[in-house]
């Protein structure tokens, strides 16, 4: 856990990825009580609603109401998208960079690296790897 710590205490941005559903928010809420006991880095967190069902079990106010928190970003359910990147072994990005999923990753880079918007990446961010379509 120590070794966790000093990683998000180093970290520019913390994204952490959230499940609408009672059994993978409980690690979350156990999360967000250690870090606030702690005093760690609320203010670097970006939250990621990851909508890995095609309806939605808990509703985003619940969530954000439960974990004191707004969602920084939104990653819809696109079944077909993610099947196909995962088939092929390419990114969804670079098989489908128009699809909603592909926009959506964009944005959470773009906000979870206080990038402007998606397609204004500099050279410097291109050279350590950040892509934006």
């Amino acid at each position: 856990m120590r070794d966790s710590l000093q990683l998000i205490a180093a970290a520019d941005a913390v994204v952490v990825p959230v499940v609408p559903d009672v059994p993978a928010l409980k690690p979350v809420v156990q999360l967000f009580e250690y870090l606030n006991e702690t005093g760690q880095v609320a203010d670097k967190v970006t939250l990621v609603l990851n909508q890995i069902h095609s309806r939605r079990l808990v509703a985003d106010d619940q969530i954000e109401g439960l974990l004191g928190m707004k969602l920084g970003a939104r990653l819809p359910f696109d079944e077909a998208s993610h099947l196909k990147a995962t088939n092929e072994g390419s990114p969804v990005v670079a098989l489908a960079p128009r699809a909603p999923i592909a926009i959506a990753y964009g944005r959470l880079l773009a906000t979870a690296t206080g990038l402007a918007a998606a397609g204004s990446a500099s050279e410097a961010d291109r050279k350590r790897g950040f892509r934006l379509r």
